[in-house]
């Protein structure tokens, strides 16, 4: 393979310092996305590919990180962030791995991990999409409710003239105004979603009004008719 054009050692560093694998057994299952790599420059291809209609890629794999040897925990956690020919690939379980994103390439479906929630039994969830063009498809999971986010507009980028490096620009001012659009799209999107439900809500105690209502009625003609009954 092709040497990547980036060193992950200040990542691995940073995993050395923080990441507590007995914290972590302890913790919610975590899952990370893998894409079986052939090679940065071939993946690259494969996406391209993808893009054009062409074909797609192969499909990312979930990893559960809490059921690999520990020694491996940190290698899916590297491979999950190995972007292809900026990073080195990882090898998990004699397996070379990259970021999973590539999976799926025309349907998102590395990129949107929600395979293990519902294979863990989740009837609800809610995904946040990064773009509004997403062309993931929830009716790949019939029987599971989906709140799907999207953002109205292009995510901010603050500071540097809206130019410093997308969405791969983890600064404290890049995340801050992510966050508070983030916030802003989801209060949206309930607000779409409560005013029917509280429509539907409405006419659903209408609806047992006038069943109760009816129950009366016909208990009283009951009643009436049993009066007729001993009169005659």
């Amino acid at each position: 393979m092709a040497q990547p054009l980036l060193s992950d050692e200040p990542l691995t560093a940073l995993l050395d310092h923080y990441l507590d694998t007995d914290a972590l057994a302890d913790g919610l299952p975590l899952y990370v996305s893998l894409y079986p790599t052939e090679g940065g420059m071939q993946d690259i291809i494969d996406c391209i590919r993808a893009e054009l209609g062409a074909g797609t890629t192969k499909n990312a794999v979930f990893q559960h990180i809490q059921s690999l040897p520990r020694g491996q925990q940190k290698e899916a956690l590297l491979a999950s962030a190995a972007l292809p020919l900026l990073f080195r690939p990882r090898e998990v379980q004699g397996t070379m791995f990259g970021d999973g994103g590539m999976g799926g390439w025309r349907n998102m479906q590395g990129n949107t991990p929600v395979t293990p929630l519902v294979d863990a039994g989740c009837n609800m969830v809610i995904v946040t999409h990064l773009s509004d063009g997403s062309l993931w498809d929830r009716q790949a999971f019939p029987v599971t409710t989906i709140l799907e986010i999207r953002p109205r507009k292009r995510l901010k980028y603050a500071g540097d003239g809206d130019n410093s490096g997308g969405l791969l620009s983890f600064t404290l001012a890049h995340t801050d105004a992510w966050r508070q659009q983030g916030y802003e799209d989801t209060m949206l999107t309930m607000e779409h979603i409560r005013k029917p439900l509280a429509a539907r809500q409405v006419l659903s105690r209408s609806e047992t009004v006038l069943q109760k209502s009816l129950e009366i009625t016909e208990e009283a003609d009951l009643a009436l008719r049993n009066a007729m009954a001993r009169i005659k």
